[in-house]
């Protein structure tokens, strides 16, 4: 568990920090494989603005969207949280 002061382990035991960095695995959940949509890797393929291309008025985001990297061409995944501001290019 995190706290102000640390990280108090299952053991029992605490780390101290100021600073705690979460980098845990993530897949989308497991309905998204049921829909019948444009998938990449398990993913939602989408376009840019984050929209579903054969959908109007649909977009995924977080961990169940395939972004891809406009520089790169390299799909990766985005947290939610900053796919909120997100501007078509």
């Amino acid at each position: 568990m995190c706290t102000r002061e640390g990280v108090k382990l299952k053991d029992g035991g605490f780390i101290s920090a100021s600073t705690v960095v979460c980098t845990i695995g993530s897949r989308p959940l497991p309905m998204i494989e049921q829909l019948e949509i444009p998938k990449d890797k398990g993913r939602i393929a989408v376009n840019a603005d984050m929209s579903v291309s054969e959908y109007q008025n649909v977009w995924a985001i977080g961990d169940c969207a395939a972004v891809t990297n406009n520089w790169t061409e390299n799909y990766h995944r985005q947290p939610a949280n900053l796919q909120k501001d997100r501007e078509p290019r």
